[in-house]
């Protein structure tokens, strides 16, 4: 049996996309409103990065300093900032309520500007990242050292220009592809919702990773199956995927299933200069990236051959990981709802609420793709082949380049990782369509509870967590 008909973007469905499109913008300007400066897990040297680039530095800088390694130079009253702003987070330290000195760093944000001298500073583990996932970045740094705007209003440029950026890219995507009511909560869970407004590269990874499956659908499913533009973008996304997140080396699996589905040689030489140039990225990032905080007997590249030679070590880690209950609770909490610098939680009554919509999305999706379950098995299969493997590269990751060796426990994973991984699966769950799908009337009431609620959620504890209300200041 095949899929249901592809139905295009009617004029109506058109101007229902902008008007959704409206909706989430309005709701990113109450989250940022919300969200005080420097207030996402490393936002601060991301930023730092995004600076070094904005002044035309595209690979990082040698350093002297032992303990600094990912650097580069940046306006020394912009590291400043990004530095108090991070340590203003309400559970720096021994602190527990540092507002006072996030309002403080925010006053004194507005009255410096671009003009200080250029310093080093340290973007520590960014190197790991390709610089084109920066570009929004350091372009909204960029525009305004050149309007001359003080450093909060720089810093709210930016984090707009990318937030913004990251939901139109989404909507673009469900402007040719409808995803999948469990991919939809998944990417509007409060953990989701907090990471498309943060200026870091979660939203935008998202954003990008809905737009890789969009395409891949769009050219397995379609008559010909070779569509030279969409190719092209696909290969790009997946290179910036495959640099960005590492445990997103799997997504190389869907351009190999397109050559598998319809083989061109065209296809094959670029499927090998991509694996080429991600391998070589990988190879470069691990030469010259890296935390220095953590002291260790081995190298990254050490510790690799290691659990190579030796991997009964790292299954054992990983099943002793996957058993330790306070790890593993760590990791349930952040994958719904883990805030601020992983110290914001849910409360218990909401994260239970919010695992239980996913649960019923899960079974309303797997119901919606019954009739169409033996159609497109390439695409499905690869879905939950990509999602397991990546599950294990990201521990695999973790283990050999911020754990020491041998370790007893793999520590470093975060739930808010693994929402990337739980996409792939779940876009094998429902109906594989490209096009404009109709939401059944299932999807769309589980989907008319469970976004209030999620944004309720968010909204709440972020002001109960920072202080702060749409109405006032940082």
């Amino acid at each position: 049996m095949t899929e249901a008909p592809i139905h295009h973007l009617s004029p109506r469905g058109l101007r229902q996309l902008i008007f959704w499109w409206i909706v989430a913008m309005l709701c990113a300007a109450l989250f940022i409103r919300l969200t005080p400066p420097f207030q996402s897990p490393d936002e601060n040297v991301h930023l730092l990065r995004a600076a070094m680039l904005a002044n035309g530095q595209i690979l990082l800088q040698p350093s002297t300093d032992p303990n600094i390694r990912d650097s580069g130079f940046v306006n020394n009253d912009f590291a400043d900032f990004a530095e108090y702003g991070a340590r203003s987070r309400p559970f720096y330290g021994t602190e527990h309520d540092n507002g006072s000195a996030r309002f403080s760093v925010s006053n004194i944000a507005q009255n410096h500007d671009w003009s200080g001298k250029m310093v080093l500073a340290n973007a520590g583990g960014t190197g790991y990242y390709t610089p084109f996932i920066y570009i929004p970045h350091a372009a909204g740094i960029w525009i305004s050292n050149q309007l001359n705007l003080n450093l909060l209003a720089s810093y709210e440029l930016t984090r707009a220009l990318v937030a913004g950026l990251s939901i139109t890219l989404a909507f673009f995507a469900c402007s040719f592809w409808r995803p999948n009511v469990l991919v939809l909560m998944l990417l509007l869970t409060p953990m989701s919702l907090f990471q498309w407004t943060a200026p870091t590269v979660d939203g935008l990874a998202a954003a990008l990773l809905l737009l890789l499956l969009g395409l891949w659908i769009k050219l397995f499913t379609s008559p010909d199956g070779c569509r030279l533009r969409d190719e092209v973008f696909l290969y790009g996304i997946v290179f910036i995927l495959c640099t960005t997140r590492t445990h997103l080396l799997t997504t190389l699996m869907i351009p190999l299933s397109l050559l598998y589905h319809r083989f061109t040689w065209r296809r094959l030489a670029a499927l090998t200069a991509l694996v080429v140039c991600v391998l070589g990225w990988q190879v470069y990032a691990a030469s010259v990236s890296g935390q220095t905080f953590l002291k260790r007997h081995h190298s990254t590249q050490e510790i690799i051959l290691l659990y190579l030679q030796n991997p009964g070590e790292f299954f054992s880690a990983l099943w002793r990981t996957w058993h330790f209950e306070p790890l593993a609770k760590f990791v349930q909490q952040g994958f719904v709802g883990l805030l601020g610098w992983s110290d914001a939680p849910l409360s218990s009554t909401k994260t239970r609420n919010i695992y239980g919509f996913l649960y019923a999305g899960t079974v309303v999706t797997i119901l919606a793709g019954l009739p169409w379950r033996k159609a497109y098995d390439g695409i499905r299969a690869s879905g939950i082949v990509m999602a397991m493997c990546s599950v294990l590269i990201a521990y695999f990751a973790l283990a050999v380049g911020f754990n020491t060796y041998p370790t007893l426990l793999i520590d470093g994973i975060q739930g808010r990782y693994l929402i990337p991984v739980a996409v792939l699966a779940a876009c094998s769950l429902g109906p594989i369509t490209a096009g404009v799908r109709q939401y059944k009337s299932s999807e769309l009431v589980l989907l008319t509870l469970f976004i209030p609620y999620s944004v309720y959620s968010l909204v709440e504890l972020l002001m109960r967590y920072f202080g702060t209300s749409p109405f006032g200041r940082y």
